[in-house]
């Protein structure tokens, strides 16, 4: 990544409407402690951060300046503050720092549906596709409502479905659908042809570069495939 963080960072705060208006600059670290790193990408770094003023833990995608442009970040952090489902990950704030732009955003403990099938295959074998309806129910619930709301994820998939706890076969298991760096605004009948997203969940008409909001959907059925089979249909 192009350069660390810093407590001398400046940065704007947006947790709610109103926020964004405070003309006052805090800085993440102001009002965040930062602690393990939960995962890493090219994007940057997702942590464990704890509000200082009530002790409670989010997590901080933290997006690397020099890696992806500061509009591309600020778009996937309004996205994000506008969106209100329980099946979405939830928005606590967006901060622009020196070398990084630092998204909170709830935590959760499960880790993703990836995850969440490689340990049930490991300690109890194939998932019963009946054990796995209300998982899919959450996920349909997420795109519809982004769909509804003329917004393409465009990176569906397993690894952007966070879950509550560890084993998602629990019918009070939640999961929410998280990362938004490659969602965009597009009406129903919208094509677009930009190749983004990852490949092994692209339906046929993305390679063909012309694609509306089913690719989500397609996307949907390639995960639960792989988690009533055990292994994803393409590689």
């Amino acid at each position: 990544m192009g350069c660390s963080t810093s407590s001398s960072a400046v940065s704007k705060p947006a947790h709610h409407a109103d926020a964004a208006e405070k003309s006052t600059e805090l800085r993440l670290l102001d009002e965040y402690s930062v602690g393990l790193t939960l995962g890493e990408g090219a994007f940057g770094v997702v942590s464990v951060c704890k509000k200082r003023s009530t002790g409670q833990e989010f997590a901080v995608k933290m997006v690397d300046k020099v890696e992806t442009p500061v509009e591309q970040i600020k778009k996937e952090a309004e996205m994000l503050q506008s969106m209100e489902h329980p099946n979405v990950v939830k928005f606590h704030g967006v901060y622009y720092e020196r070398c990084f732009v630092c998204i909170v955003m709830d935590k959760l403990d499960g880790g993703d549906l990836v995850e969440g099938l490689q340990r049930h295959l490991k300690e109890r074998g194939q998932i019963n596709p009946l054990d796995v309806v209300h998982v899919a129910y959450q996920m349909a619930a997420s795109i519809q409502y982004l769909h509804s709301r003329n917004v393409v994820h465009r990176d569906i998939k397993g690894d952007n479905y966070l879950m509550d706890r560890k084993n998602m076969t629990e019918k009070s298991c939640k999961i929410v659908l998280t990362d938004f760096g490659t969602a965009c605004n597009a009406a129903v009948t919208d094509r677009m042809d930009a190749g983004v997203g990852t490949k092994i969940f692209w339906p046929p008409e993305f390679f063909d570069r012309s694609y509306g909001h089913k690719v989500d959907v397609w996307a949907m059925g390639v995960i639960m495939y792989g988690l009533v089979s055990g292994r994803f249909p393409f590689r």
